[in-house]
This record gives structure tokens, C-alpha cells and sequence, in this order.
């Protein structure tokens, strides 16, 4: 969500974090809906393993456009 301020727009952190998490639980689901449950788990592990979220989302996004 974006709300004017004083000299610009102003956003609020709370929403990227948000945004960000709708985004990854969508890739997720993709990845189980074409198939790759195994490593949409695999994924989930290694994020409660305290892997880095940003190596995470993009092995997830590296597997998606690998069935085109």
C-alpha cells in the first residue's frame, strides 16, 4: 500500500513483507500444482533449515521456467 506524504508517496515495510509472502506461498503452490511437490517440500526444509530465502525463491523460479 502506498499513502501520500509530505513530499512523495510513502510505503509501508509491512506491505512488501506481506507481498512478499503471498508471492512465495503462489510459488509454492505452482510448483505442487505442475508436479513438483517433492521440491516445494525440499524448499520448505531448507527454509527451516535458515537457508537464505533469496537462493530459495530463485531455485523455485529456476524450476518453474525449466518446464517451458
Amino acid at each position: 500500500m502506498v499513502f501520500p506524504g509530505p513530499n512523495s508517496p510513502v510505503t509501508m515495510p509491512i506491505y512488501d513483507v506481506m507481498r512478499d509472502g503471498w508471492e512465495d506461498y503462489r510459488l509454492l503452490a505452482a510448483l505442487r500444482q505442475r508436479g513438483k511437490a517433492q521440491l516445494a517440500d525440499e524448499l520448505l526444509g531448507a527454509y527451516r533449515q535458515a537457508q537464505p530465502l533469496s537462493e530459495l525463491r530463485l531455485k523455485a523460479l529456476k524450476a518453474m521456467q525449466g518446464e517451458r
